[in-house]
C-alpha cells in the first residue's frame, strides 16, 4: 500500500512539474531575449542622440573613439560636447558593449 502511494504521489509530481517548468523555462528564455533586445535598443537610441558619429574627431573604432575626448565618447555628457565640429560625412560605428 505505501509503495502504491509513493508511486501515485511520485507520479503526480512529475506529471504536474514537467509542463510547469517547461513553461517556467519558456518563460525565462522570453524574459531573457526581451532583457537582450531592450538593451540593444537603449544602446542604439543614446549613440543616435550624441552627436559624436557626426563629428570629425569621431573615428568608428571601438580603441579610440574620439581623439579628442576619449573618455566622454558615445556617452550622455557627449551631448553638450564644446569640441564638437561636423564632419561632411556621418562615419559607421561598430556596436559593441559599453555601460551607458
Amino acid at each position: 500500500m505505501t509503495q502504491e502511494l509513493v508511486t501515485n504521489t511520485l507520479l503526480f509530481v512529475g506529471i504536474a512539474l514537467g509542463p510547469l517548468s517547461l513553461v517556467v523555462l519558456t518563460l525565462w528564455f522570453a524574459v531573457a531575449a526581451l532583457r537582450g533586445l531592450y538593451r540593444q535598443f537603449i544602446q542604439t537610441r543614446q549613440i543616435q542622440l550624441t552627436p559624436c558619429y557626426r563629428c570629425v574627431y569621431f573615428s568608428g573604432s571601438e580603441e579610440l573613439r574620439c581623439a579628442v575626448n576619449p573618455c566622454e565618447a558615445l556617452t550622455r555628457s557627449a551631448r553638450d560636447c564644446q569640441d564638437f565640429t561636423p564632419s561632411q560625412s556621418p562615419k559607421q560605428v561598430t556596436f559593441w558593449y559599453h555601460k551607458l
